[in-house]
């Protein structure tokens, strides 16, 4: 329960985040930087415009 933007912003589970708005499921979400880690979870889901894609070695 909450406002609809904190529902956006923080889902409580992934099926809120999948339902609420366009987002991608990351499988193996470990291999990748910028993801805090949670232990025994092996996929994130993230919304399409909280990304930011570099050149490798650009982003500081």
């Amino acid at each position: 329960m909450g406002t609809p933007t904190e529902i956006y912003k923080n889902p409580k589970t992934p099926f809120v985040a999948q339902f609420i708005g366009e987002s991608a499921v990351i499988a193996d979400y470990d291999r990748l930087k910028g993801f805090h880690l949670y232990p025994g979870c092996s996929r994130a889901i993230i919304r399409p415009e909280f990304v930011k894609a570099v050149r490798y070695g650009t982003e500081k």
